[in-house]
């Protein structure tokens, strides 16, 4: 049987968190989807998970840890091969709301131009609910870093996918696809959901933040709950500074890129002199990320001239939309 929707499940050492979402999306008072779960772990260790869910299911197992959106373009493609409508990227460390699908996709049905919805989303902790914001989808700050929205009661339009459960228009994707390629599979872990959120809003696709939409998430939990730049080992700290360049140098256009410079030098003397410093031995990691960024440099600059020349963007209002400090 067709379904409307695919949710995909990206699951790399999240094993404890899988039955506590399987629960929540079997309570779902939207009932037209199917969840695609994509497990990056060399080994399997939640199949047996999944085979007590009556939830309709498939399962596809790498052999490798291919990163997030390499594997969410792997559910894209099968939802599209599946005619569905509407793709979620669901982490695996979420519980949902019983309405949460219901409330997304009644919203995407009724606004067609909107590409993808943010919604509420509350911490975990420990799989106990709290009603602490983890995030609720946002903005740029003009250093070039993620602005979580500061208005949580009221539905507004934003700049960023938050990457934790958004749900997208596949029309959407499709307009920024290349080669069965949605997220940039080149991003391994981090900034994907800004790289997407810039591309789709290149070709003037809008995103909604609905405080109706509810759901929990255990910040963290596929990166052993080291959830801010700082609690990060040095290697996850290399690849989230080469993909915050990488997507700067994709997305940012030359008048955007000037505005910003001033805030752009001042972060990165605050990140050289925070390697020099304070984490000396982690050098290195800065040092790749920049070496990392100039091996791809070509390839880069290519898949911007793609995006800039096909851009729908306009100056001023897209200029002091996207990029917010407070």
């Amino acid at each position: 049987m067709k379904s409307r929707l695919i949710v995909g499940i990206v699951n790399y050492k999240c094993e404890k968190y899988i039955k506590q979402l399987l629960e929540s999306l079997e309570h779902q008072s939207y009932s037209d989807f199917q969840v695609l779960v994509i497990d990056n772990n060399k080994v399997d260790k939640i199949s047996s998970l999944l085979t007590s869910s009556i939830l309709s299911l498939k399962y596809i197992h790498n052999t490798e840890n291919t990163g997030f959106g390499a594997a969410h373009n792997i559910g894209i493609k099968y939802a599209f091969e599946n005619t569905a409508e509407y793709y979620c990227a669901l982490n695996p460390d979420m519980v949902l709301d019983k309405n949460y699908l219901r409330t997304i996709i009644e919203f995407l049905d009724s606004n067609k131009e909107y590409c993808s919805v943010n919604s509420r989303i509350y911490r975990l902790r420990n799989g106990e609910k709290t009603h602490t914001i983890d995030v609720t989808g946002g903005f740029i700050r003009r250093r070039f870093a993620y602005l979580n929205s500061f208005i949580t009661e009221v539905s507004h339009d934003q700049f960023s996918i938050a990457g934790t459960s958004p749900v997208f228009r596949l029309s959407a994707l499709k307009d920024i696809s290349k080669s069965n390629e949605y997220f940039d599979p080149d991003y391994f872990l981090y900034f994907e959901d800004i790289d997407i959120s810039w591309r789709l809003n290149h070709k003037s696709w809008k995103v909604r933040y609905l405080p109706e939409a509810i759901a929990w998430h255990e910040k963290g939990g596929s990166t052993d709950g080291k959830d801010s730049f700082f609690s990060k080992n040095k290697k996850l700290k290399g690849e989230l500074l080469k993909n915050r360049n990488i997507t700067m140098l994709k997305n940012l256009p030359g008048s955007y890129f000037l505005r910003l410079l001033p805030s752009l030098l001042i972060t990165e003397a605050g990140i050289f002199l925070y390697f020099s410093f304070i984490r000396p031995l982690e050098f290195s990691s800065y040092l790749c990320s920049w070496l990392n960024v100039f091996k791809k440099l070509k390839e880069v600059l290519d898949k911007r001239r793609k995006i800039i020349t096909t851009s729908r963007l306009t100056e001023t209002h897209e200029f002091k939309f996207i990029f917010r400090d407070f």
